[in-house]
């Protein structure tokens, strides 16, 4: 009896020991990681398959669905041209998350979401979340990340439309306003610059020797005379007087 209550009281003490650490840190919310490689960005296809969204949440109310029509339909305004949804689900192959990309001329959205807090949904309209988005194009057979984007961010609902809304209805608007969030750090198809390219290395010309410029002197005595010049005229030997008789 004293056994169990000792081992009770070591259970008890464990448990309010782990209620006292701290939970892990979470990414501030707010943040913002962007990345864009500009060659490759630049050169990018228009047609883009939309993956369907990793959810690693463990949430209960699923945002896979709404989240991927949200960033279906953005893409749009960024100039690019998303296949149908229901195209790129019949390119999965079995036991396969996401669709195979048929050669270079496609990029591929990959869009994965590590938090989806509902907790605070019903009584505050406050859902916390943590995402990340991809943009993958096959080049030289590997797959290149052209940009990527991670953001943690609080997302807001007015309490009115929390009354008189579903859950899965409140569900779509906070999804349509994550997409926005999300397309507000894709730039533009086209708007992205490639680097420039590196100039070639220019060799030192030979300095030409000056030209020769034409005197005023006479030239020198066996020498030609420059091309050009006008030669000078020539002087008739003076006579020689005859000798007198004496």
């Amino acid at each position: 009896m004293a056994r169990a209550a000792g081992l009770a009281g070591i259970v008890l003490c464990l448990g309010v020991l782990a209620c006292r650490v701290p939970a892990a840190p979470r990414t501030p919310l707010g943040t913002t990681e962007t990345t864009v490689e500009p060659q490759g960005f630049f050169l990018a296809p228009a047609d883009v398959l939309v993956a369907p969204v990793r959810d690693m949440s463990g949430a209960f109310d699923s945002v896979r669905a709404p989240l991927r029509q949200a960033l279906y339909t953005g893409l749009v305004a960024r100039l690019f041209s998303p296949l149908r949804l229901e195209h790129v689900d019949g390119r999965i192959e079995s036991g396969r998350a996401e669709p195979t990309l048929d050669g270079s001329d496609e990029i591929l959205l990959r869009t994965s979401v590590y938090r989806w807090d509902t907790g605070a949904l019903e009584s505050n309209g406050v859902v916390e979340t943590e995402v990340e988005v991809e943009l993958v194009r096959p080049l030289d057979g590997a797959p290149t990340v052209l940009w990527r984007t991670f953001l943690s961010r609080r997302l807001t609902v007015e309490m009115p439309t929390v009354r008189r809304s579903s859950r899965g209805e409140l569900v779509r608007v906070l999804a349509d306003r994550l997409g926005a969030e999300i397309l507000l750090e894709l730039p533009p198809r086209g708007s992205v610059a490639p680097p420039p390219a590196a100039e070639p290395t220019r060799g030192i010309a030979p300095q030409s020797s000056p030209a020769t410029q034409p005197t005023d002197g006479p030239a020198p005595a066996g020498s030609a005379p420059a091309p050009g010049a006008t030669p000078p005229a020539s002087v008739a030997p003076r006579p020689v007087p005859p000798a007198r008789l004496q």
